[in-house]
C-alpha cells in the first residue's frame, strides 16, 4: 500500500525556511525528501506517536510533525525544522 503525503501551507513555510537558513540546503531537501520516501511506504513505521494524533518523524538534522489520514491513505506533514545544532 502507498500513502499519499502532502506538505499543508504551513509545513511548505517551514521547509522553504529550513532550506533558507541552511549553509547546506542540499542536506535540507534530501532530509525531507527522505521523509516523504518513508510515510510513502507505513507512516505507522516510522516515527513516534505525539498528542492529538500527531506523529513526529526524525531524520538526520531535521524533525517532522504529521498526521495520517487512514480513511484517505493520506499523510500531511504540517511542520519542519532543524531539530540538531
Amino acid at each position: 500500500m502507498t500513502w499519499h503525503v502532502f506538505w499543508t501551507s504551513r509545513g511548505e513555510t517551514m521547509l522553504q525556511q529550513a532550506l533558507d537558513a541552511s549553509a547546506q540546503p542540499d542536506k535540507t531537501a534530501i532530509a525531507s525528501e527522505m521523509m516523504e520516501r518513508l510515510l510513502e511506504i507505513d507512516p505507522f513505521a516510522v516515527g513516534e506517536s505525539r498528542a492529538d494524533d500527531d506523529r513526529i518523524l526524525f531524520q538526520g538534522d531535521y524533525a517532522a510533525i504529521y498526521r495520517v489520514h487512514t480513511d484517505d491513505q493520506v499523510v500531511g506533514i504540517h511542520t519542519f525544522w532543524r531539530w540538531a545544532k
